[in-house]
């Protein structure tokens, strides 16, 4: 039996496109009308992070602050009648008269509650008492008198006041002071001549009489 090569070339022809169609749904797809583009990533994925795993480290709540890493101005606001003060960017305690070397909250905590630091709050309370007597003196003075230096600062005439209780106390002559003043007034304050500090002696004694 012949066969029809004509015939036989449009079999393999039909085949041929019957597998073209068969393996072309994107062409069919696409002319059917279908939106073949690769889809965008919604608002919310592209502005999602990736979480990565940090293994043991632990997250720190947000807006949490480190103790550790608070200034010596911080830890004055944290214990404010513990008379801490800041010198050059240090810790200082005025009632123990150091540097405390460690800021952590922890180590401070127990530095107030020592038998030291309550001594020395103590001993400032005493001075300052004292101090207070010295200026109501003063003040009954000035309002009979009016001396010289009436109208300084009180820390400045109580600086003066204790200087003449000082020198007469250790038996130093006052005229001496004007040798001792730029020495004086370099870490202390600004002082007079001895002849306007001499008029503070009778006041000085006057004073410790009463004390005694």
């Amino acid at each position: 039996m012949k066969v029809n090569p004509n015939c036989a070339g449009a079999g393999d022809r039909a085949s041929e496109d019957d597998e073209n169609v068969a393996f072309r749904p994107l062409e069919e797809a696409a002319q059917a009308g279908e939106d073949l583009r690769i889809p965008r990533k919604a608002h919310i994925s592209r502005k999602r992070k990736i979480e990565t795993n940090r293994g043991n480290q632990k997250r720190s709540k947000r807006g949490s602050k480190d103790p550790k890493l608070l200034s010596a101005w911080d830890r004055i606001k944290q214990y404010k009648n513990e008379h801490l003060t800041v010198v050059n960017g240090k810790l200082r305690c005025d009632a123990c008269k150091e540097i405390i070397s460690k800021k952590k909250k922890s180590s401070i905590k127990k530095y107030v509650l020592t038998n030291k630091h309550s001594t020395g709050k103590k001993t400032i309370e005493a001075s300052k008492i004292r101090q207070q007597s010295i200026v109501d003196v003063l003040r009954s003075i000035v309002a009979k008198v009016h001396p010289k230096g009436e109208t300084l600062p009180n820390e400045m005439r109580l600086f003066r006041y204790d200087l003449v209780e000082m020198c007469l106390k250790a038996g130093i002559p006052i005229a001496k002071i004007d040798v001792m003043r730029p020495f004086l007034e370099k870490y202390g304050h600004r002082l007079t001549s001895s002849v306007h500090l001499s008029e503070t002696i009778p006041l000085v004694l006057d004073k410790g009489d009463s004390e005694n």
